[in-house]
This record gives C-alpha cells, structure tokens and sequence, in this order.
C-alpha cells in the first residue's frame, strides 16, 4: 500500500516537472518569435483576477500616472497581448530601440527593473 501511494506521488511530481519545463519552453519560443515594431517603453500585462498583478500596479503607480509604464490588461487588450504572445501574467516587456530588450515574467521589483534599465 505504501509503495502504491509513493509511486503515484512520484508520478505527480514528475508530471509537474515535465509540465514546468514545457511551460518554461514556450515562453523562450514565445520571447524569440516576438516581432519587434514597438515604440519605446516599459509593457506590463496584467490581469483583473491576478492578486500579484494589483500589488504591481500600487508598486509602480508614480510611473504608471507619469505614462513611463503603460498597463495592458490581458483581457480588455487582447489584441496586444496576443501581439506580444503573453501566456502569463504579469509579464513586463521593455522596448528599447524599437526592439524587445528584455521580457520579465513574474513579479519585478522596481529596484531590479532600474538595474536592469540602467545597463
């Protein structure tokens, strides 16, 4: 009974690991297949339901009032967020020199976001 139970537990977690890696794979064929026809900025894609996306809003709403961070909600702005091919949320996509610079996925905090912009 005991081994039954720990290989089904093995066996889940397997699954996870495999589905983890093939989520991790389309989001890199995602960021090299992007067209990059942009106007300068920093994109963060969001969702109404995502309680990580309303904490980010309140994290940068200076920049998003001074228009130096535009928000796309994923479902009002489908449009660009299949432009963009967004498969999670939030998802920040810096434009630099009409191209995409960077795609960070996750939570980024403004501290790491400024490093990364002043390179």
């Amino acid at each position: 009974m005991k081994e039954t139970v720990l290989i089904i537990i093995l066996g889940i977690l397997l699954a996870m690991l495999l589905l983890q890696k093939l989520f991790m794979l389309k989001q890199k064929a995602a960021h090299k297949n992007i067209q990059a026809k942009n106007k300068d900025g920093i994109y963060i894609f969001t969702s109404p339901t995502c309680a990580i996306c309303n904490q980010i809003k309140k994290v940068y709403s200076d920049l998003i009032e001074h228009k130096l961070i535009t928000i796309f909600d994923v479902i009002q702005d489908k449009d660009i967020a299949i432009k963009y091919k967004i498969m999670s949320v939030p998802t920040t996509v810096v434009i630099k020199d009409e191209k995409i610079a960077m795609i960070f996925y996750g939570f980024i905090k403004p501290v790491e976001l400024s490093q990364w912009l002043s390179k």
